[in-house]
């Protein structure tokens, strides 16, 4: 068999998100959603520098680490791992 079982990454859009909400979509899928943050997933901010700047800062604060995508500057990359050492 040829099938290839790649899962795609957990994905949070905030496209069109108000700013206001941005941190509350950050920490519902980041800290409270089973808090699976072990593998991959992406960041979808669009065109906005102001949601763009929300998101690093959350993920710097929380030590995730991550990369904006050069081709994309509305995704953001960030890395899995469980080697943060945050207490939520």
């Amino acid at each position: 068999s040829n099938k290839t079982n790649i899962s795609m990454p957990r994905t949070l859009d905030l496209h069109g998100t108000k700013h206001v909400q941005v941190l509350q979509k950050l920490e519902d899928f980041y800290l409270w959603k089973g808090k699976n943050t072990s593998s991959e997933s992406i960041i979808i901010t669009g065109d906005s520098v102001v949601m763009r700047e929300i998101a690093m800062d959350f993920l710097d604060k929380y030590d995730f680490k991550y990369v904006v995508e050069s081709s994309n500057r509305g995704r953001i990359r960030v890395m899995g791992g469980d080697d943060r050492d945050y207490k939520v």
